[in-house]
């Protein structure tokens, strides 16, 4: 049997007398670059999600008034990203001291009409963060494994339909993906060679994804922690842990490296010690935001403290189907071929770590909580469309290869311009009964509506819409609250969040058929009968929204 080690690595896998790494690095360049034009292409299309301009009045406030008060739940480091455009355009805090209406301010220019422009400006600053993941993933890939493999990797990231849509939103989600795993991968670098660049570089990646997203306090730990054991057990008498462990200077540099990244980030305040205390209140308003729990919408259910099953059952149905065979290849791989190799086996236990850290969490509201383990993820998809096409080369391993790399970039392709509700097959046509929220309809379908409506003259309706804007701004004409239990007749939109969450106050719509579907998110329909009278001003101080109203309750269990 011929060993592939042996065989040089210029000539180890040929594709019509070209190299395969050459070939798959012009792939992978071009998914980084097509990548960027595709997120690009979907700011004029989708309208602003419900957190967007939250995220870009916080980071606003730091950059125009050197403070972050409005809420330290989430930290200022994507937030900042996000308003630079807006702020270099010449956009400015307006001190409402409250973001939510900081950010509807943001909405109109100075003469006073709407100008949806600044969230375009605030996507652009989160574009980097996508092409950084990209190139890291792809980096530490060939580090670890090779260059077909890292190539391999960033064509799977690239192309994976909730990295591009997160990575096209001005939100922190995208931005912690990359800055979790630049803080992983400089864990493996100093855990490998504890030298003091390397000590300060895994200070300042730590720094950088605290500073992203308060979740980093949970999934470093646990996918630190949990190669730490897997090393400890591969290794046993032949690893000094109790060196690790009692070389307490060896963690100085990385510390001092870590509070001066978050100083920074913070804006250099005088009070060194202001950064860390705010990421204290916002680890303290997480962990209350816990406690109290929050309504999620899973299978038909609705449940204050979620499910354990949410997460693995959204990378089920939101990741491509050639992704996941891909993912399952290269864990087969790793754990017959290299489990006890802690460098090789790291992705694969990060990224299981991360799943299972978060899966008894209270907060089920989007499978992006989890962005950071889907690059991991992708490394492990590479190890096995790799391992199909290594030498020597089977001809039906490499066609297996090449049609689930070619499935997956068509399977993006034709999710284009929405990959925020992608689903894949596993969904039957119905995400709507799995998931709603921000995998579902976030708000990004409020432009499209307006759009709609103008195409059919439609002169006034009623709404039921789950977006945190004005959806005159972007043009839709006259409407009346659509509240739930009370019918209407005429134009009626509603998006999928309102159906599922009051969906008894809105089951009398389930007789009509809808008239048109806009986006993936909104349903519009057409009642007919006589002019609908205008709603009770009494509705809106009688209806609670906080309070939903299912047609099936989550049960005692979950």
């Amino acid at each position: 049997m011929t060993d592939a080690s042996l065989v040089p690595p210029g000539a180890r896998r040929m594709v019509g007398g070209f190299a395969l790494a050459r070939i798959l690095w012009w792939l992978a360049l071009l998914t980084i670059v097509g990548g960027v034009a595709r997120i690009a292409a979907t700011y004029p299309v989708l309208s602003a999600t419900f957190d967007e301009p939250a995220h870009i009045a916080a980071g606003m406030q730091l950059l125009d008034r050197g403070d972050f008060t409005y809420e330290p739940l989430h930290p200022p480091l994507a937030r900042v990203a996000a308003a630079l455009g807006p702020w270099f355009a010449g956009y400015r805090a307006q001190n409402s001291g409250d973001l939510w209406i900081e950010g509807q301010r943001m909405f109109y220019g100075r003469d006073g009409r709407p100008d949806t422009g600044v969230v375009t400006l605030a996507r652009f600053g989160i574009l980097p963060f996508f092409v950084a993941a990209v190139g890291l993933v792809w980096l530490w890939t060939e580090y670890t494994f090779g260059a077909v493999e890292g190539a391999l990797a960033a064509i799977a990231l690239g192309n994976l339909p909730v990295m591009l849509a997160h990575a096209g939103l001005a939100t922190t989600d995208a931005a912690f993906a990359m800055t979790f795993v630049a803080a992983f991968f400089a864990f493996l670098w100093w855990l490998e060679r504890r030298s003091l660049p390397r000590g300060l570089a895994l200070g300042a990646a730590v720094g950088l994804a605290l500073c992203t997203k308060l979740l980093a306090l949970l999934f470093l730990p646990a996918a630190c922690g949990a190669v730490l054991v897997h090393r400890w057990f591969c290794d046993g008498r032949d690893w000094p842990v109790r060196a690790l462990l009692l070389s307490g200077h060896r963690l100085v540099p990385p510390l001092a490296a870590c509070l001066l990244t978050v100083w920074v980030v913070f804006g250099c305040r005088a009070d060194p010690l202001y950064g860390v205390l705010s990421l204290a209140d916002g680890v303290r308003q997480l962990l209350a935001f816990a406690g109290i729990g929050e309504p999620s919408y899973f299978l038909g259910e609705i449940a204050v403290h979620g499910s354990w099953a949410f997460f693995p059952v959204l990378i089920l149905v939101k990741s491509p189907l050639p992704f996941l065979i891909a993912v399952a290849i290269g864990a087969a791989v790793l754990l017959r071929r290299d489990r006890r190799d802690w460098r090789r086996m790291a992705p694969l236990i990060g990224a299981l770590a991360i799943i299972a850290s978060v899966m008894p969490s209270p907060i089920n509201i989007g499978l992006r909580h989890v962005l950071p383990a889907l690059p991991l993820l992708a490394i492990v998809a590479a190890v096995g469309l790799g391992r199909l096409l290594e030498v020597p080369v089977a001809a039906h391993r490499a066609a297996l290869a090449w049609v689930l790399v070619a499935w997956q970039t068509g399977e993006a392709a034709a999710a284009a311009p929405d990959y925020l509700p992608y689903f894949n097959q596993l969904a039957l046509g119905q995400p709507q009964r799995i998931v709603t929220g921000s995998d579902l309809d976030w708000g990004q379908d409020v432009r499209r509506l307006a759009e709609t409506l103008q195409q059919r003259r439609v002169e006034g309706l009623h709404l039921a819409l789950h977006t945190s804007n004005d959806a005159q701004v972007y043009g839709v004409p006259p409407f009346e609250i659509l509240y739930p239990g009370q019918p209407a007749v005429g134009w009626i939109a509603i998006s999928e969040q309102m159906r599922a969450y009051y969906c008894a106050g809105y089951r009398w719509l389930d007789a009509y058929r809808p008239a048109a579907q806009v986006g993936a998110s909104i349903r519009l329909y057409h009642v007919p009968g006589p002019p609908a009278e205008p709603s009770r001003p009494a509705a809106a101080q009688r209806f609670d929204w906080r309070v939903p109203q299912p047609c099936a309750t989550a049960s005692p269990g979950r």
